[in-house]
């Protein structure tokens, strides 16, 4: 038993430090990648017919977002540099595909519209506008009760003395979550068929390692860490 706990041990240590490795590599290329598919695409705009301008603004959209996203996830900046890289690979022509990769990500956006419908876009709106409302209400309660301001302190004595307002936001944010459960089910239902399955165990993978190791990873340098704070704006006090 001691031999297998040791060698356990020392499993978990090899895993750690190649987690840590491609955490650091990912970082690098999530961070210097994004403003290299920008100029390829815009290059790919600019020299080939087929990549028209809608299909231009959807890949530049969806590149924002995953670059604000990625920049607070590690899993979104795993599973995007891995899902760009494998697609890359497959590609027919390596040479061509970041170049006419805004129209190729518009016909997924179409064959994905076509099997789903305009819905599930609704439905997802409605399920993030439902969390921002929550999420922004909790907030806000948290504000006015550390708040010094004696006009609002006085006029929210009464649920005080009833109901705490940590309760309150907590339950505000709750509420929130549970009105969105019934949107996702009928969301994922419709999606189960286009979803890649694969990318859903290696999110899940990933988010258990960040999870675990959360600690060593903070201590590692990473751009995402740098990009943070230059937009918290603390840099100014300094």
């Amino acid at each position: 038993m001691a031999l297998v706990g040791r060698g356990c041990n020392r499993l978990g240590r090899l895993l750690q430090a190649v987690y840590s490795h491609l955490y650091q590599t990912t970082d690098v290329l999530f961070c210097i990648g994004l403003p290299m598919l920008v100029i390829t695409a815009l290059v790919g705009w600019w020299l080939i017919d087929e990549v028209v301008l809608s299909s231009m603004v959807l890949y530049l959209c969806l590149l924002l977002a995953i670059s604000i996203t990625g920049i607070y996830s590690n899993a979104v900046r795993m599973l995007s540099v891995g899902y760009f890289n494998g697609y890359w690979y497959l590609s027919s022509d390596w040479l061509s595909y970041p170049f006419t990769a805004p129209m190729r990500v518009q016909q997924h956006v179409d064959f994905m519209v076509a099997e789903v419908g305009m819905a599930v876009l609704l439905v997802l709106g409605v399920i993030c506008l439902l969390l921002y409302l929550a999420r922004s209400a909790a907030t806000s309660v948290r504000v006015l009760g550390v708040r010094q301001d004696h006009f609002l302190r006085r006029s929210l004595n009464v649920i005080e003395t009833k109901l705490d307002r940590q309760v309150f936001s907590n339950m505000l944010f709750l509420g929130g979550v549970l009105l969105c459960i019934p949107l996702m089910f009928l969301c994922f239902n419709s999606l189960i068929d286009l979803l890649n399955i694969h990318l859903f165990f290696v999110g899940t993978a990933v988010g258990l390692m960040d999870s675990c190791w959360k600690a060593v990873l903070d201590d590692e340098p990473a751009l995402s860490g740098d990009v943070q704070y230059l937009l918290s704006g603390l840099w100014r006090n300094q």
